[in-house]
């Protein structure tokens, strides 16, 4: 019974997502970050470079997930830090021992990690792309003076 209500949800969702415009969870066009799909190479580059991480947990029967790749992360303010971090997407489907360690209950889940990995910051949930890159703008700062 239970898994059949998860598959029910998850159903719904997506059609969320579809009436929405969204397609299934690739980078949008006008998503230029370099993002990574393993969050072990994110974290080792971090380290060799000494930029924060940021990682996006998703989901493709998310509806706010898919919102937020194809309207949020493609806004110009968000785009302009891509250099200013590592990008790695999370899919939470393949992952749960990342969804463990740094458990993540909601979704999408933005997280920001400083170098070593160690958490600076997080936001939950859908937002539009200008409040994203102020998130990220102060996100990225903390993470960068090691304030974790």
């Amino acid at each position: 019974m239970k898994t059949s209500a998860v598959a029910l949800l998850a159903g719904v969702l997506a059609l969320a997502a579809t009436a929405y415009g969204c397609a299934p969870r690739a980078e949008s066009a006008a998503d230029r970050l370099p993002w990574r799909h393993a969050l072990s190479e994110g974290l080792s580059e971090a380290r060799q470079s000494g930029k924060p991480v940021v990682v996006d947990f998703w989901a493709s029967w998310c509806g706010p997930c898919l919102l937020l790749g194809k309207r949020s992360f493609p806004h110009p303010r968000v785009q302009s830090l891509r250099d200013r971090a590592v990008w790695v997407k999370v899919d939470v489907d393949t992952n749960q021992s990342a969804v463990a360690k740094y458990e993540v209950r909601g979704f999408p889940t933005i997280l920001v990690l400083d170098s070593a990995g160690q958490e600076a910051d997080r936001l939950v949930g859908y937002v539009d792309g200008p409040t994203l890159a102020t998130f990220l703008e102060g996100a990225l700062a903390k993470a960068k003076r090691g304030t974790t």
